[in-house]
């Protein structure tokens, strides 16, 4: 905390979960899957609050919500694999951050030395063992030794303010290329929900309610549903649009209600809110 003019230095406060969000979202981190296998069961759920621990001997730690199915199921086993992810692999980022459905379905795995799921396509794989069990807030903190481990060549997937991206984008856009940006995921956007809403049964939506705090896992599950790969990839390599906008929230909620206006009109709102605040941060 630095200093006012008056050289006292301003009163501490608690930040709001929202405040504290957008701060902590500056840092950029890798993405992982968390899987662990609990009674003959296998879970799995995309992470990033994960960090090395010690070299000597070999130590992680991971933080994982307490309503969290895979982070009960670690409590339980004692073991997990942690999956990190290389840049191709946003999708799977995405399909693993949903909650229910068959998450590992069409997804090539293979057992791990104790049983736990191991991606075949992830950048790296580590098995490991909890020692140590805390809380924090709202989370669980599990400290575990690494009993086993491989790495690929490759690029790791990065997480930075809410979106999914390649390392060389994980950077905020300011000015003319921002606003450039904004527009023309917006122009994405709207395309995608102009095909998809109002044809979706209530089965496919389910699995999105959750995601949408999580505004670069959700969007891309928007995109993903217009079925076009390429255009997933075009979006996706757009990187970070600027400033953490609302609005995903109103646009899942039209969706569930099929409802073409408000969804457009949500996309609309959170595009002059990302433009007004990139005009601010230039100066304008």
């Amino acid at each position: 905390m630095t200093p006012t003019e008056s050289g006292r230095t301003p009163a501490l406060r608690r930040l709001a979960p929202d405040e504290f969000r957008d701060v902590i979202g500056h840092f950029a981190s890798g993405v992982t899957v968390v899987t662990a296998l609990q009674e003959g069961r296998p879970f799995g759920t995309t992470a990033s609050a994960v960090s090395s621990l010690s070299l000597e001997p070999p130590m992680l730690l991971i933080c994982m919500n307490k309503d969290s199915e895979t982070g009960r199921a670690i409590a339980a086993a004692r073991r997990f694999a942690l999956n990190i992810l290389g840049e191709d692999q946003a999708d799977t980022a995405v399909r693993f951050a949903a909650k229910g459905g068959d998450k590992f379905g069409g997804v090539p795995v293979s057992a791990g030395q104790w049983g736990e799921p191991l991606l075949a396509e992830a950048l790296a794989t580590l098995e490991c063992r909890v020692v140590e069990e805390t809380t924090g807030g709202t989370h669980f903190v599990f400290i575990a030794e690494v009993d086993r481990g491989c790495a690929r060549t490759g690029t790791p997937l990065a997480y930075w303010r809410g979106q999914f991206g390649r390392l060389e984008l994980a950077q905020s856009l300011t000015g003319e290329a921002g606003a450039d940006t904004v527009r023309a995921r917006a122009a994405i956007e709207i395309g995608v929900v102009t095909l998809t809403v109002g044809r979706l049964a209530a089965a496919e939506l389910a699995g999105y309610r959750g995601t949408e705090e999580r505004a670069g896992a959700f969007l891309e599950h928007l995109v993903a549903l217009a079925g076009s790969p390429v255009l997933v990839d075009a979006y996706r390599r757009l990187g970070v649009e600027g400033p953490a906008v609302d609005g995903h929230h109103e646009l899942l909620d039209a969706y569930e209600r099929g409802d073409l206006d408000a969804a457009l009109r949500a996309i609309d709102a959170r595009t002059e809110q990302a433009l007004e605040a990139l005009d601010r941060a230039s100066g304008g």
